[in-house]
């Protein structure tokens, strides 16, 4: 029930009752999802990412592990990998919109003792991009589809930007072992410069990466990746999953 026509008629019966919020499960995993927002209605049903998530986390199973969440949103990645990786973990979410990183915290807040124990969460309220600066956030399209822009316009956040080599220079981050970045089409802007700058003991082990925006890069970022040791696993619909030799 949880695709294509069947999906899309559950979605507009809750729509009817207007219905603003379900709590759920995922893989016995507790999420509050909003319907106001593309990426949690696609969520609900307990089919969304779901190759990308164990990709992922197969490079989470270890005490120490590092997982950065880029373009967080609502906190879908990162409740996964905060309740399903070992003790001694760090989850980084990044996510520029406060109403995103409330609910981050929010779905956070629904995990049992035993499934946040020793582990630590970081959300950092902000843009990433290729150098530190005031820009802005267009949210006209929705909490799904935001987008940074460089011009002020209705429906724009005024956010800060700042290159993801400091952001972890930051919280003292010497390792990441897998990392999920979604920034609608701003993602060679947030890794051409980290690749070019970070130390090779900081690459990700794991990348999944959003290219259904690839048409707005100004790089070919897919290609520096694989320049830079990246062998690519496999290819969604909507990601590319990428491991380090």
């Amino acid at each position: 029930m949880g695709r294509g026509k069947a999906r899309r008629l559950l979605l507009r019966m809750l729509d009817a009752l207007k219905v603003k919020r379900v709590q759920t499960t995922f893989k016995g995993i507790p999420y509050l999802f909003h319907l106001d927002n593309a990426t949690e209605r696609r969520a609900i049903f307990g089919r969304y990412d779901d190759r990308e998530l164990e990709f992922l986390f197969e490079h989470m199973k270890i005490a120490g592990n590092v997982f950065v969440d880029i373009g967080a949103n609502s906190g879908f990645y990162t409740n996964f990998m905060l309740a399903k990786s070992a003790p001694g973990t760090t989850v980084i979410a990044i996510e520029p919109n406060p109403e995103l990183t409330a609910r981050i915290h929010q779905n956070a807040s629904l995990l049992s003792p035993s499934q946040r124990n020793g582990k630590t969460l970081i959300v950092e309220q902000k843009a990433i991009s290729d150098a530190p600066r005031l820009t802005f956030l267009d949210v006209g399209r929705g909490l799904g589809g935001a987008c940074l822009i460089d011009v002020e316009r209705e429906f724009a956040l005024r956010v800060e930007a700042i290159p993801l080599l400091t952001l972890l220079n930051r919280h003292g981050i010497e390792r990441i072992d897998a990392l999920k970045i979604d920034v609608e089409g701003h993602e060679d802007r947030v890794l051409t410069p980290f690749l070019a700058a970070a130390p090779e003991t900081l690459l990700p082990r794991s990348i999944v990466i959003e290219h259904t925006s690839g048409d707005l890069w100004k790089t070919d970022i897919l290609g520096q990746l694989l320049g830079s040791g990246y062998t690519t696993v496999a290819r969604t619909r909507g990601n590319a999953l990428l491991v380090k030799s």
